[in-house]
C-alpha cells in the first residue's frame, strides 16, 4: 500500500528534475547564443560592434556576471542571499537589454538583425523564470 505513493513521488521528482535541467540547458544555450552574437558582431569596417558603445561592461564580464548571480541563486538556501541574486541576474539581463538598445539607437544595426537579439533576450529570461517556478 505504501509502494505506490512512494513510486509516485520518485517519478514526479524525476520529471521535476529532468525539466529544471532542461530549462538550465536552454538558459545556457541562449547566454551562449547571444554572447556569440555580441562578441564577433563587426561592422563593414571590421570594427567591434560593442566597442562601438564605448563604456559599456565587456560583453565576457557580464555574461561572467550573469552565469555567476544565476548560479547563486539556484544554490542559495537563505531566501535573502537568494532575493539579493535574483536582482542581480534581472540587473545583468538589463545590461544586455540596455546594450542592444544602444546599438539600436545608434543604427549599427538594423532592426531585422535586432529582433533576433530581442528575441533571444526573451528566450534567457523565459527559462529563468521557468527555472525559478520548478
Amino acid at each position: 500500500a505504501i509502494i505506490f505513493p512512494l513510486s509516485f513521488s520518485v517519478n514526479a521528482a524525476y520529471q521535476r528534475r529532468e525539466l529544471a535541467l532542461q530549462y538550465l540547458g536552454n538558459f545556457k544555450a541562449g547566454t551562449f547564443n547571444m554572447y556569440l552574437m555580441l562578441k564577433t558582431w563587426v561592422d563593414d569596417s571590421g570594427v567591434d560592434l560593442i566597442a562601438l558603445l564605448g563604456d559599456t561592461k565587456s560583453v565576457e564580464t557580464l555574461f561572467m556576471e550573469l552565469y555567476a548571480n544565476m548560479k547563486t541563486y539556484l544554490q542559495c538556501i537563505d531566501e535573502d542571499q537568494k532575493e539579493t541574486a535574483l536582482q542581480e541576474v534581472y540587473a545583468r539581463m538589463t545590461d544586455l537589454h540596455m546594450i542592444s538598445e544602444e546599438l539600436r539607437q545608434g543604427g549599427i544595426i538594423q532592426p531585422p538583425i535586432l529582433s533576433r537579439v530581442l528575441q533571444d533576450q526573451r528566450f534567457i529570461m523565459e527559462n529563468m523564470e521557468k527555472l525559478r517556478v520548478v
